[in-house]
């Protein structure tokens, strides 16, 4: 599932839709004839913009949604494994994951650059909270922050949080920054953006001064179509 175009894969059956929506969740579980998935992956990351805080916060923002969608999509004792950027409140993220998952442990994969403040969360056993109803997670948690939680579950938030960290064996610290070899030889990626959310961009900065005239840039499908027929703009070929 991605809200941008993606090279077809063999085997695999690609949504295109936005995953804070019920009906992507309600396409995935007809795709399934009415069952729930066992297992929920999110490699999901914001286009870095260089300022730390924020890319940390939109990334808190996919994690939220990917559990969002978990919470309608995934089978009891299932699990999640999603990117996770470590920061200084990820703790809030490990304990609503905690709401919903008995056992959740944050992993840094070989794959993983070492200078990359990247991991994966790895969450299992999944159990709906008795009472809770499948929702988007990140405007709950927005409009009540103090009583989202013993809304949801009942309980009081822990005011500590253990998650254990796992790191691929070697002699790298996940922790600090090192210096490329001398020898290192730069890859291409395997498979470069088909329709990258800044493509738009890069086109109207060719006609526009931006000084003068703001862009606008919509990624929401229904609400670009909406925009164009407000502003009598025409559609894309």
């Amino acid at each position: 599932v991605d809200l941008q175009g993606m090279a077809p894969i063999d085997g695999v059956h690609q949504l295109r839709a936005d995953i804070t929506k019920e009906s992507t969740a309600e396409a995935i579980i007809e795709y399934f004839e009415g069952q729930k998935a066992q297992l929920v992956v999110s490699d999901g990351a914001p286009d870095s913009t260089g300022m730390h805080d924020f890319d940390v916060y939109m990334q808190g923002e996919l994690l939220l949604s990917a559990l969002s969608i978990s919470t309608f999509i995934l089978e009891t004792g299932g699990s999640l494994v999603a990117k996770i950027y470590r920061a200084d409140n990820t703790s809030r993220l490990y304990l609503q994951l905690q709401r919903f998952f008995k056992d959740v442990c944050v992993f840094k994969p070989s794959a993983s650059r070492n200078s990359s403040i990247e991991a994966f969360v790895v969450a299992r056993q999944f159990c709906l909270p008795e009472g809770h109803t499948p929702c988007n997670l990140t405007t709950e948690w927005h409009k009540h922050p103090e009583t989202w939680l013993v809304r949801t579950t009942g309980r009081e938030p822990k005011p500590v949080v253990h998650v254990p960290f796992v790191a691929y064996k070697g002699d790298l610290d996940a922790d600090r920054t090192y210096d490329l070899d001398e020898d290192y030889v730069y890859t291409e990626a395997v498979q470069k953006p088909l329709t990258a959310a800044y493509q738009d961009v890069k086109q109207k900065l060719g006609s526009t001064n931006v000084k003068y005239d703001p862009i606008i840039v919509i990624h929401d499908e229904e609400l670009t179509k909406e925009w164009r027929e407000e502003h009598k703009e025409p559609a894309d070929d």
